[in-house]
């Protein structure tokens, strides 16, 4: 089994391929976070239960007008890619529901 550090460079190798190929104006590798589903506590969490999706990691290419997403498994593996138009609505919703990993420009 793959660790996560190592399955993180080869999706940043994968984001770095992208932007040398494609010449986006960026290009960012995301990591989705984890939903909570359950707390009990207070005033304190004391237990958490949080829920991770299934897609766990993005590289949204950025260009003038839309965006290419690739979605990625846990393991590193490549789940496909969709295109969407760059609205600031879209870009609000993953920047909120993601943690940026790595950037390039």
């Amino acid at each position: 089994m793959i660790s996560n550090r190592n399955v993180l460079k080869e999706i940043v190798k994968f984001g770095k391929k992208e932007y040398r190929e494609k010449k986006p104006s960026n290009v960012k590798v995301l990591r989705i976070k984890d939903e909570t589903i359950f707390i009990k506590g207070e005033p304190f969490k004391r237990v958490s239960i949080a829920k991770s999706s299934h897609p766990h990691y993005l590289v949204m290419v950025e260009y003038d007008k839309d965006l290419r997403i690739y979605f990625f498994s846990k393991s590193g593996l490549l789940l496909g890619g969709e295109n969407f138009d760059k609205t600031s609505k879209l870009v609000n919703t993953i920047k909120k529901n993601t943690v940026k990993e790595y950037s390039i420009p």
